[in-house]
């Protein structure tokens, strides 16, 4: 049965929760099916950092509201909702002269992490490394992106996540499992 509430009951069961939150972290699919989520919230939580998920559950910490009516409360979640995204989206675009193609390059960066910490869940619970297909089937990584392709290659005891510019051969980035960023090669 799922929980009520969106996106600002998750994070501020997680900010009140320290449990909660780690398991949030670490299992975002599985922890996230419990709750009634808009697409758009499940998609921001499955594709934020875990340092984003952090500071987000802090955030909403901050603005937890006290002795208000019902009404009230709705509206700070969704004020405080909106300062989330805001922050997500919009502020890093304000002191950097990131363009559109370097938003997507930290986007498709941001998502080879998860997709590493996604791998060492799965190693976890299953004694090996997984593919992309079975990364995403458990719910460990979901990476998407309009500018690169995702694809990890499983050899043994190792593995490589690479984002490759699509239509491209070798313009990209890899990581594997100890967690450096690299340029494709």
């Amino acid at each position: 049965m799922a929980e009520s509430g969106g996106l600002k009951d998750v994070l501020a069961k997680a900010a009140q929760d320290p449990a909660f939150l780690q398991v949030l972290i670490i299992n975002r699919a599985a922890t996230l099916a419990a709750y009634n989520l808009q697409a758009h919230e499940k998609t921001l939580l499955l594709n934020a950092s875990a340092a984003q998920i952090r500071r987000m559950a802090a955030e909403a910490a901050k603005h937890q509201p006290t002795n208000l009516t019902r009404k009230m409360k709705m509206a700070a979640y969704v004020v405080t909702g909106a300062a989330v995204l805001a922050l997500l989206y919009f502020v890093p675009s304000l002191f950097t002269d990131a363009t559109p193609d370097t938003r997507n390059e930290s986007r498709a960066q941001t998502q080879l992490q998860m997709i590493v910490d996604g791998q060492r869940s799965f190693k976890q619970k299953f004694g090996r490394y997984g593919t992309l297909d079975e990364l995403q089937k458990q719910g460990y990584a979901n990476p998407s992106n309009a500018t690169f392709d995702f694809e990890v290659d499983v050899a043994g005891d190792s593995f490589v996540a690479r984002a490759r510019v699509k239509g491209t051969r070798s313009r990209g980035y890899q990581m594997d499992a100890s967690g450096t960023l690299r340029p494709m090669r």
